[in-house]
């Protein structure tokens, strides 16, 4: 898992991500969502984005200035696999006050910077389109299809991280083939 998030947020020399999406597939149990919710911990409150050289050549980083951190799937429940992750990590941790994150059952905030947000969603895509936001957790695409309106959520979700240079990564177990589900697209 470390591994992963490492080469997912591999720079250039000039610190520009080398990917701007990513995705894990593996079995049941591996602890993607787990780690997706550190990913969105991370997208949301801390140090992500390359800002320059610091005296001993290592690169700094710096916070998004306002992040917007959606988790989506298909369903609330599926939502809820990263989401509870998300709020498990974070209840009675100092990042809390360190971030001044108001943990929410449903959201998380921050305190000092309004519309900044960890939030759930699910695919009604339509109430997405033009969302501008810098990162995206998308759990299990083998399940999300033309027919659920997965496929419809991915591309406008990808549509407005492309608005801001933003990044997702996505989990999945073993797709279907031949279900054309997002997971199977994205293989290809």
């Amino acid at each position: 898992q470390a591994v992963f998030i490492v080469r997912f947020y591999q720079g250039d020399r000039h610190g520009k991500f080398l990917y701007r999406r990513g995705a894990s597939r593996r079995a049941k149990g591996w602890g993607k969502s787990p780690m997706l919710a550190a990913q969105a911990i991370g997208e949301f409150a801390g140090p992500v984005l390359f800002d320059g050289w610091d005296a001993d050549g290592l690169p700094v980083g710096k916070p998004w200035l306002t992040p917007w951190e959606q988790i989506a799937a298909c369903s609330e429940d599926q939502t809820g696999n990263t989401y509870s992750a998300v709020y498990s990590m974070l209840a009675d941790s100092p990042a809390l006050d360190d971030f001044r994150i108001d943990l929410g059952r449903t959201k998380a905030f921050l305190r000092d910077k309004p519309g900044c947000v960890i939030e759930p969603v699910t695919s009604s895509a339509g109430s997405r389109e033009g969302q501008l936001i810098p990162a995206a957790v998308l759990d299990e695409t083998h399940l999300w299809l033309q027919s659920n309106g997965g496929k419809r959520l991915a591309a406008v979700l990808r549509r407005n991280l492309g608005k801001t240079g933003g990044r997702s990564l996505e989990s999945t177990n073993a797709f279907c083939p031949g279900e054309r589900s997002v997971a199977e697209d994205t293989h290809r």
